[in-house]
């Protein structure tokens, strides 16, 4: 083959990798990741309570004392689950993150990021654990830290801070993150439907007082 023939031939791009450094997955930042997945899965019953709430808030307002003390009956038994209901699930998830079974997950690693595959090593007992860029559920992007999701139930933790300087960083966010899914967690479209419904409910509860009115 000519040399002008085999530079012709289209070559890949090398592969973009970065190696972070040593790091371990804290108990105090595992139990933020609890916190925060949990809130996040229970928000619309959080937001069903607040929204209760606010109705028996307005039958507060009315003149008659019957209707006015089930309102309030209704504040403090919307108002008790709302706090035992946080409550219950911060102390749940603070003993699941300080429980000594979890220390399985805080060893030191290290890890090995590129745009094909994702390289844990463990350094404490040397295993290795490779996953393909098809193994990777998705990539989540959170202040301080990644979370790379194997599944929807078993994530890979990586900080921000392991990376080796601001550059590994900026190349692993601009030349790695985007070949893979990304997931995104918001609320806005979430706070629309509980405005919808909080005023549904207020402009039925008018609509139905109005009409009785002598």
């Amino acid at each position: 083959m000519s040399e002008a023939n085999a530079s012709a031939i289209p070559h890949e791009p090398p592969d973009v990798t970065v190696t972070t450094k040593p790091f371990a997955l804290t108990p105090k930042v595992y139990f933020r990741i609890l916190l925060r997945i949990t809130y996040w899965n229970a928000w619309w019953r959080l937001a069903i309570i607040a929204v209760f709430m606010a109705y028996c808030l307005f039958l507060c307002c009315f003149k008659d004392e019957g209707v006015r003390f089930g309102g309030l009956l209704g504040v403090v038994i919307s108002g008790s689950l709302l706090i035992f209901g946080s409550l219950y699930c911060y102390f749940k998830n603070r003993s699941i993150a300080h429980h000594p079974a979890n220390k399985v997950v805080m060893k030191m690693s290290q890890i090995t990021l590129s745009k094909k595959r994702i390289v844990a090593n463990e350094l404490e007992n040397g295993n290795v654990a490779m996953y393909d860029k098809s193994d990777i559920f998705a990539i989540e992007q959170c202040k301080g830290y990644f979370l790379l999701w194997l599944t929807p139930h078993l994530m890979l933790y990586l900080a921000k801070d392991a990376f080796q300087d601001q550059d590994d960083l900026t190349t692993f966010e601009e030349k790695i993150l985007p070949e893979y899914p990304q997931l995104k967690r918001r609320l806005r479209s979430g706070i629309f439907y509980i405005i919808a419904i909080l005023g549904s409910v207020l402009f039925f509860v008018w609509a139905v007082t109005a009409l009785n009115k002598p």
